[in-house]
């Protein structure tokens, strides 16, 4: 796999801000001097205010924030937190990337971000796959030396797969998983684990199985998101877990603003 540095110091000493704005978490980072500093701050989505957005960012002086958001009615706080320029990830954005999809006006900012960093740390074709409220599949093929996004898939998060049976039957409970579990469960919770999380990590190797043959291409596989590391572990997929992923395309992006 040949890799690009993405995390490279120039003589700037410019500050900016990057925000992953999910569904669950808001996540904030700072870059200086075109660089990831790669300390992050949470804070829940549903808790999001200028006031908390303000508190991470303290007296930083902030030149440029970039922003990547699924959630469409916290755009308002966050542009309101700030005095500087605040961009929102789009199709619009300038990148090193151009687009191959039918539906790029309802294409999520998040997806744009982690295909265009993918696309950044190695040659395509490639894939990134994030695992957090729902599980986003992105894949960048080449086209005349340019990386071409052309699509991907939306599945459901590894929560879904531990909270579906507690809230639509009577008497099963809700699971939390870790990273290992038994296969075949000794009793009703540890088998709701197993067929949460390896059935969670199989549908995640069987979908980038299925690209690969629709391809007929090896991807290099990029994992990122809360629960994207179990996939490597569980179901040995050949890949690599990127805990910034979505800010490397944040950072791609706000190079060239």
């Amino acid at each position: 796999m040949m890799w690009r540095n993405v995390f490279y110091m120039n003589n700037k000493s410019e500050k900016w801000l990057l925000i992953d704005n999910s569904n669950t978490r808001t996540k904030l980072m700072f870059a200086v001097g075109e660089k990831l500093t790669e300390e992050l701050f949470y804070i829940p989505t549903a808790e999001l205010t200028v006031d908390k957005i303000r508190a991470v960012v303290g007296d930083v002086a902030v030149s440029l924030v970039v922003v990547c958001s699924v959630v469409p009615q916290c755009r308002a706080v966050i542009s309101a937190a700030f005095s500087c320029p605040v961009h929102f990830v789009s199709v619009d954005s300038p990148m090193n990337m151009r687009f191959s999809y039918d539906g790029t006006a309802t294409l999520g900012a998040d997806r744009i971000v982690n295909a265009l960093a993918v696309s950044e740390l190695c040659d395509a074709p490639c894939i990134a796959v994030d695992a957090g409220t729902a599980t986003t599949f992105d894949v960048v093929v080449p086209q005349n030396d340019v990386p071409v996004y052309i699509g991907g898939a939306i599945a459901p998060g590894l929560s879904a797969y531990c909270h579906y049976l507690y809230q639509n039957t009577a008497q099963l409970p809700r699971v939390s998983v870790s990273s290992t579990c038994p296969a075949i469960g000794k009793n009703t919770v540890q088998a709701i684990q197993s067929a949460s999380l390896h059935g969670f990590c199989g549908m995640v190797k069987g979908i980038i199985e299925a690209m690969e043959s629709e391809l007929k291409s090896p991807l290099h596989v990029f994992l990122t998101g809360g629960d994207g590391a179990l996939p490597l572990q569980n179901a040995k997929i050949d890949g690599i877990y990127v805990k910034c992923l979505t800010f490397c395309g944040l950072l791609h992006i706000a190079r060239r603003l």
